[in-house]
């Protein structure tokens, strides 16, 4: 074989070694791309569950906590009722959404 028949052999393998190589690369960069926006799209899930929460708990109305134990006077447990009980619930479904998306991001 001359080097002219050599030459043009490894060209053509290199091309369709690059070729390959170029689909395995899109593809990996395919997989790459949507597993940052998975995680992109779970960090901005639990950004958003905890400011929901943050704001649920500010609208709680205090009837107890600190308040209790410093004053003299004991008061009987207050019993949730209507918008009072919706927030309590509603606090604790997203404390509950908050953490477990924060364990994903972290076991991610």
């Amino acid at each position: 074989m001359s080097r002219e028949g050599e030459k043009s052999f490894s060209y053509v393998y290199n091309a369709t070694f690059l070729c390959q190589l170029q689909k395995k690369l899109q593809k990996n960069l395919f997989f790459y791309t949507l597993i940052i926006l998975t995680i992109n799209i779970m960090m901005q899930f639990s950004l958003i569950s905890g400011i929901i929460l943050v704001v649920l708990i500010i609208l709680q109305v205090r009837d107890g906590g600190l308040n209790v134990a410093l004053t003299s006077t004991l008061q009987a447990p207050i019993e949730r009722r209507g918008t009072a009980k919706t927030l309590h619930i509603a606090t604790i479904i997203f404390a509950i959404i908050f953490t477990a998306s924060c364990l994903v991001n972290f076991l991610a």
